[in-house]
Protein backbone atom coordinates (compact mmCIF):
# COMPACT_ATOMS: atom_id res chain seq x y z
CA UNK A 1 0.00 0.00 0.00
CA UNK A 2 1.45 2.93 -1.13
CA UNK A 3 0.26 6.54 -0.22
CA UNK A 4 0.20 9.02 -2.05
CA UNK A 5 -2.13 12.05 -1.66
CA UNK A 6 -2.64 13.60 1.59
CA UNK A 7 -5.17 16.02 3.22
CA UNK A 8 -4.99 18.82 6.00
CA UNK A 9 -8.27 20.31 6.87
CA UNK A 10 -9.93 22.35 9.76
CA UNK A 11 -12.28 21.27 12.10
CA UNK A 12 -15.03 24.00 11.81
CA UNK A 13 -18.04 24.50 14.28
CA UNK A 14 -20.76 25.25 11.82
CA UNK A 15 -20.35 21.74 10.15
CA UNK A 16 -19.87 19.94 13.72
CA UNK A 17 -22.99 21.62 14.72
CA UNK A 18 -25.16 22.06 11.64
CA UNK A 19 -25.22 25.60 12.04
CA UNK A 20 -24.82 27.84 9.13
CA UNK A 21 -22.47 31.27 9.09
CA UNK A 22 -19.16 29.29 10.35
CA UNK A 23 -18.95 29.94 13.99
CA UNK A 24 -15.24 29.32 14.37
CA UNK A 25 -12.42 27.18 14.13
CA UNK A 26 -12.09 23.84 17.18
CA UNK A 27 -9.88 21.74 15.35
CA UNK A 28 -7.57 19.79 13.01
CA UNK A 29 -7.01 16.66 11.41
CA UNK A 30 -4.68 14.88 9.19
CA UNK A 31 -5.58 11.80 6.62
CA UNK A 32 -3.04 9.76 4.07
CA UNK A 33 -4.89 7.88 1.34
CA UNK A 34 -3.76 4.78 -0.15
CA UNK A 35 -2.53 4.46 -3.80
CA UNK A 36 -5.83 3.28 -5.05
CA UNK A 37 -7.94 5.88 -3.55
CA UNK A 38 -5.55 8.36 -5.10
CA UNK A 39 -6.79 8.44 -8.77
CA UNK A 40 -8.21 12.36 -8.10
CA UNK A 41 -4.74 12.87 -8.00
CA UNK A 42 -2.78 14.29 -11.27
CA UNK A 43 0.76 12.82 -10.15
CA UNK A 44 2.33 11.68 -7.02
CA UNK A 45 3.42 15.50 -6.24
CA UNK A 46 0.68 17.35 -6.83
CA UNK A 47 -1.94 17.26 -4.17
CA UNK A 48 -5.94 17.47 -5.04
CA UNK A 49 -9.37 16.15 -3.64
CA UNK A 50 -10.30 12.77 -3.95
CA UNK A 51 -13.68 13.00 -5.65
CA UNK A 52 -16.15 10.69 -3.97
CA UNK A 53 -16.47 10.65 0.09
CA UNK A 54 -14.03 7.43 1.22
CA UNK A 55 -13.94 8.92 5.01
CA UNK A 56 -15.02 5.37 6.32
CA UNK A 57 -13.90 3.20 3.31
CA UNK A 58 -10.30 0.94 3.61
CA UNK A 59 -8.90 4.00 0.93
CA UNK A 60 -8.07 5.94 4.06
CA UNK A 61 -4.85 3.93 5.30
CA UNK A 62 -4.64 6.11 8.35
CA UNK A 63 -6.25 9.68 9.88
CA UNK A 64 -5.92 11.43 13.58
CA UNK A 65 -6.84 14.72 14.80
CA UNK A 66 -4.75 14.77 17.67
CA UNK A 67 -2.35 17.66 18.18
CA UNK A 68 -2.90 18.60 14.07
CA UNK A 69 -1.51 22.00 12.78
CA UNK A 70 -3.54 25.07 12.46
CA UNK A 71 -1.38 27.72 10.13
CA UNK A 72 1.79 26.09 9.59
CA UNK A 73 1.90 23.19 6.56
CA UNK A 74 3.35 19.34 8.02
CA UNK A 75 5.97 18.29 6.76
CA UNK A 76 6.75 14.97 5.33
CA UNK A 77 10.74 14.26 5.26
CA UNK A 78 11.69 11.03 4.50
CA UNK A 79 9.12 8.63 6.03
CA UNK A 80 8.15 10.73 8.40
CA UNK A 81 5.29 13.38 9.07
CA UNK A 82 5.71 16.15 10.95
CA UNK A 83 3.43 18.94 12.29
CA UNK A 84 2.77 21.09 15.29
CA UNK A 85 -0.51 21.17 17.55
CA UNK A 86 -2.42 24.21 16.40
CA UNK A 87 0.12 27.10 16.47
CA UNK A 88 1.82 25.96 19.41
CA UNK A 89 5.10 24.81 19.84
CA UNK A 90 3.92 21.43 20.56
CA UNK A 91 5.68 18.88 17.93
CA UNK A 92 4.34 15.61 16.98
CA UNK A 93 5.79 13.06 14.11
CA UNK A 94 4.04 9.91 12.91
CA UNK A 95 5.70 7.50 10.60
CA UNK A 96 4.09 8.76 7.01
CA UNK A 97 2.89 5.14 6.29
CA UNK A 98 0.83 4.02 9.06
CA UNK A 99 0.43 6.65 11.22
CA UNK A 100 2.38 5.20 14.04
CA UNK A 101 3.42 8.36 16.47
CA UNK A 102 6.92 8.84 17.38
CA UNK A 103 7.17 12.13 19.05
CA UNK A 104 3.52 12.41 20.18
CA UNK A 105 3.05 16.15 21.30
CA UNK A 106 5.94 16.70 22.86
CA UNK A 107 6.80 20.84 23.78
CA UNK A 108 9.68 22.16 21.70
CA UNK A 109 12.18 24.15 24.36
CA UNK A 110 12.68 27.60 22.70
CA UNK A 111 9.66 28.06 20.53
CA UNK A 112 6.19 28.61 21.84
CA UNK A 113 4.25 30.07 18.79
CA UNK A 114 4.59 29.22 15.78
CA UNK A 115 3.09 30.50 11.78
CA UNK A 116 6.21 29.08 9.49
CA UNK A 117 6.01 25.48 8.41
CA UNK A 118 8.59 23.26 9.40
CA UNK A 119 11.21 22.73 6.61
CA UNK A 120 13.73 20.00 6.33
CA UNK A 121 17.12 19.55 4.50
CA UNK A 122 20.56 17.37 5.30
CA UNK A 123 19.02 14.95 7.81
CA UNK A 124 17.40 18.11 10.09
CA UNK A 125 13.72 19.71 10.81
CA UNK A 126 14.02 23.81 11.07
CA UNK A 127 11.35 25.02 13.04
CA UNK A 128 11.18 28.62 13.54
CA UNK A 129 8.89 30.35 15.92
CA UNK A 130 7.43 33.13 15.37
CA UNK A 131 9.53 35.34 17.76
CA UNK A 132 12.49 34.37 15.32
CA UNK A 133 13.83 31.75 17.40
CA UNK A 134 14.87 28.48 15.46
CA UNK A 135 14.66 24.55 16.89
CA UNK A 136 16.91 21.86 14.80
CA UNK A 137 15.86 18.62 15.39
CA UNK A 138 17.69 15.38 13.99
CA UNK A 139 15.09 13.54 11.31
CA UNK A 140 15.49 10.56 13.59
CA UNK A 141 11.54 10.93 15.00
CA UNK A 142 13.21 11.74 17.79
CA UNK A 143 13.03 14.98 19.98
CA UNK A 144 16.39 15.98 20.30
CA UNK A 145 17.12 19.47 20.01
CA UNK A 146 21.15 20.03 17.77
CA UNK A 147 20.67 24.09 18.02
CA UNK A 148 18.69 26.40 19.09
CA UNK A 149 19.12 30.33 17.29
CA UNK A 150 17.66 33.49 16.95
CA UNK A 151 17.91 35.93 14.33
CA UNK A 152 16.13 37.93 17.09
CA UNK A 153 13.33 40.00 15.49
CA UNK A 154 9.61 38.11 14.89
CA UNK A 155 9.13 35.73 12.23
CA UNK A 156 5.76 34.74 10.20
CA UNK A 157 7.03 32.76 7.07
CA UNK A 158 8.22 29.46 6.49
CA UNK A 159 12.17 29.19 5.98
CA UNK A 160 13.61 28.43 2.44
CA UNK A 161 16.06 26.50 1.45
CA UNK A 162 18.77 26.46 -1.53
CA UNK A 163 21.72 24.38 -1.22
CA UNK A 164 23.12 24.84 1.84
CA UNK A 165 22.05 28.14 2.71
CA UNK A 166 18.46 28.70 4.51
CA UNK A 167 16.79 31.83 3.85
CA UNK A 168 14.30 33.54 7.01
CA UNK A 169 12.14 35.91 6.15
CA UNK A 170 12.03 38.53 9.55
CA UNK A 171 9.60 41.50 10.18
CA UNK A 172 12.50 43.78 9.02
CA UNK A 173 15.29 41.78 7.30
CA UNK A 174 15.84 38.92 5.17
CA UNK A 175 18.65 36.34 6.67
CA UNK A 176 20.90 34.23 4.86
CA UNK A 177 22.52 31.43 7.01
CA UNK A 178 25.10 29.43 6.30
CA UNK A 179 27.88 27.52 6.89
Amino acid sequence: RVLTCWEVGLLDLADHYGATGGMGHYGSWIRAFIEEAAKGCKNRRQFRTIVGDITDTDKVAWKTNQGAPYVPSPLIYGDKLYFTKGTNGVLSCLEAKTGEPLINQKRLEGVENIYASPVGADGKIYITGRDGTTVVIPNTGELDILATNTVGEPVDASPAIAGNQIFIRGDQHLFCIEE
